[in-house]
């Protein structure tokens, strides 16, 4: 019974992970600004996802300004385990490289 409800869980956490990363924009040529490239925020994407859904639900980016990312990430490294390149490829994500 204890495994089942743990099982469970589990896949209640995915799904919430699952539904907000569906909803967080997908980088295109579009969202390329001058220092950033694609891969960048693909790459970006997929670490706020792994990294910051473990803890939280994800906010969108459009939700907080370039400034409050920064005193956000400064605040949660540590705790998520992003390293400093890392962290500069996640903010280019969320400020869409501004």
């Amino acid at each position: 019974m204890h495994s089942r409800l743990l099982a469970l869980s589990f896949l209640a956490i995915l799904l919430v992970c699952a539904a907000c990363s569906t909803a967080l924009y997908l980088p295109n040529t579009g969202n390329v600004v001058s220092g950033t490239n694609i891969s960048q925020l693909k790459m970006g994407r997929q670490l706020y996802i792994s990294k910051c859904s473990s803890c939280h639900t994800l906010l969108l980016p459009e939700k907080h300004s370039p400034e409050e990312w920064q005193n956000w990430m400064d605040k949660m490294s540590d705790r998520a385990k992003v390293s400093s390149s890392e962290k500069t490829v996640i903010l280019k994500y969320l400020t869409k490289g501004n």
